[in-house]
């Protein structure tokens, strides 16, 4: 199958609608069809990106030979494929030219080389393209085509493959570099992704091979954007590297897809109108009103008489705490504790103390709270014990109570009252009595 004879005339003569007769370095015949075919090789595993590298080059290797004689014979050398697609062993790129062979994309021999296509591949009904489409011959450019066989990426050959289908014509006698071509498209056809079309396709700008023309929004919607390729495009040269300076950045690296921008939020404040039976405003979250659980203790729950006393009767459940009121006491400390020092976890440090029974962790600041806490209402949830209420009423005369009662004993005058049936009105009689203070006196003999 002889469809990729190369051409390489001489003569650049250019019409009216900017056409030339060749492009700058010369150009090789290619179908569609033999892009698609080596590309889903390359997509199937049957055969390596390097050896998609290599079948680029070998339309090079060909076109070189297309000015020889007939009486003389050419000869190919893996070498020459070295040379094109960068150092290499040669055995990689002898590889690379028989697993080619295996999927029918070229024929090697030292004296011919030639590029054919599956002939059992049928991919016309899949991509939605006529066959006059995939027979389309594209006058490829052969200094892209050596640029891309040296450092040439997936995506970016991909990009170049998918202009070239839709913007190089090969028509009577003359190549033409216009046409349209949307980014979505050529990631569908060769199965890439979008963002990285785009991305390369702004590269190849930069280098000055291709540039988009302004066109209305329909037409930009419809067929995509107006491309023009330079057909006088030249490939860049590598850059010198001076001497006692470091080597200069890398040309390509494999980076992920750049971001997608966020669109602006419309500006619009047309039919604002508020949700019935709701007043307008700011949603402010609702206090939660579900039963309070020793397994998740939050921050309101250590603030609230009500559902510490829900707290602990679950503890009491769990086998935590007693039912004394000397644990009910401490276990009111442990939420004042960790209300007090925990900054990171407050409800699991009162979590640990209690489950730990690590009262001695809470201060006489704490257990002063939680007997405030308690008093508030002795009838309800918050039991309080006997003796706080004395305690509390004592602690404010409490240096004065101690002088009265030393006093006392040196006279011999202090009398306490005690009851059999509660001992604890021993107590309540002696602080709550009221005691006179008298001045001193030596004892009597």
């Amino acid at each position: 199958m002889a469809w990729n004879n190369s051409w390489n005339i001489r003569e650049n003569q250019q019409d009216a609608a900017g056409g030339r007769r060749k492009p700058d370095g010369g150009f090789c015949l290619v179908t569609g069809m033999a892009f698609i075919a080596a590309w889903r090789a390359y997509k199937a595993g049957i055969i390596r990106w390097f050896d998609f590298r290599v079948w680029l080059a070998c339309f090079e290797v060909v076109a070189r030979r297309c000015g020889n004689r007939r009486s003389r014979c050419p000869r190919y050398q893996f070498s020459e494929l070295n040379s094109l697609v960068g150092p290499s062993s040669g055995g990689r790129v002898s590889g690379a030219v028989r697993r080619l062979q295996k999927a029918g994309l070229i024929r090697w021999s030292e004296t011919a080389v030639e590029l054919t296509v599956p002939m059992t591949l049928d991919i016309s009904n899949e991509l939605g393209l006529s066959p006059a489409q995939l027979e389309h011959r594209i006058p490829f450019p052969r200094r892209m085509i050596r640029w891309l066989a040296r450092a040439g990426r997936p995506v970016l050959v991909a990009t170049v493959l998918g202009l070239a289908m839709r913007c190089l014509w090969y028509r009577r006698g003359l190549c033409y570099g216009e046409g349209s071509c949307k980014a979505s498209w050529i990631a569908d056809l060769f199965s890439v992704d979008l963002r990285n079309v785009k991305a390369a396709r702004k590269e190849l700008m930069a280098l000055g091979w291709v540039k988009t023309c302004s066109v209305p929004q329909q037409r930009l919607n419809r067929c995509g954007a107006k491309v023009d390729i330079n057909l006088e495009w030249a490939e860049p040269r590598p850059m010198a590297t001076p001497q006692n300076s470091p080597p200069p950045p890398a040309a390509f690296r494999h980076e992920s897809p750049p971001l997608i921008k966020n669109l602006e939020l419309s500006s619009r404040v047309g039919n604002q109108k508020p949700a019935s039976g709701r007043p307008a405003g700011v949603f402010t979250k609702a206090r939660d009103c579900t039963v309070p659980r020793i397994e998740r203790v939050t921050v309101d729950d250590l603030k609230d008489r009500r559902r510490l006393g829900v707290l602990f009767e679950q503890a009491r459940k769990r086998g935590w705490v007693t039912s004394s009121e000397n644990d009910r006491l401490r276990f009111v400390a442990a939420a004042f504790r960790a209300r007090r020092v925990g900054t990171v976890n407050p409800p699991g440090l009162f979590v640990t103390l209690v489950r730990l029974r690590s009262w001695h962790y809470a201060s006489l600041v704490d257990e002063d709270a939680a007997r405030r806490m308690l008093a508030e209402d002795p009838s309800g949830n918050g039991h309080v014990p006997n003796q706080v209420h004395q305690i509390t009423n004592v602690q404010n005369t409490c240096p004065e109570l101690v002088s009265n009662i030393l006093t006392r004993l040196f006279d011999k005058s202090a009398v306490f009252t005690s009851s059999r049936n509660d001992p604890s009105k021993t107590e309540l009689a002696a602080f709550s009595s009221p005691i006179q203070l008298t001045p001193w006196a030596p004892l009597r003999k």
